[in-house]
């Protein structure tokens, strides 16, 4: 999940370094906006996958928080996908300073993101790794 999250976050960052560009760097974007799609994608199949280790692991009040991330994780990939498919490289390339406002906020939420599932999970991950005292 950290070298997951860790190569989001890398993605994250060198996005944010390409939108500072006064034209669109088309040479780099497609390769950058496609790792960050796979990085995001895996980290959300494994989080699937051990969703049920997590949350039975959890203390009580967390329970509802992992089962809430859950939730918005199927909103995050709705928002993902519908940003993928508006910002086609012909929609960055015409409209180049709106595409940089919307992958700001889109990066900002991404990383809100990051940030909650590192807080909630990997001490609960740590849990599923040590053995069992």
């Amino acid at each position: 999940m950290k070298l997951l999250h860790a190569q989001m976050l890398a993605c994250l960052d060198e996005l944010e370094s390409l939108t500072k560009q006064s034209d669109p760097p088309i040479d780099r974007l497609p390769a950058v906006r496609l790792a960050l799609t796979r990085a995001s994608r895996n980290r959300t199949a494994l989080l699937d996958r051990l969703h049920g280790q997590v949350v039975m692991l959890a203390a009580p009040k967390h329970k509802k928080e992992l089962e809430a991330l859950k939730g918005e994780a199927n909103d995050s990939l709705i928002l993902s996908s519908q940003h993928i498919g508006l910002w086609t490289l012909r929609e960055i390339v015409a409209r180049w300073p709106d595409y940089c406002a919307a992958s700001k906020d889109l990066r900002a939420a991404m990383r809100r993101r990051i940030s909650r599932e590192a807080e909630l999970i990997y001490p609960l991950l740590d849990k599923i790794a040590s053995p069992i005292e």
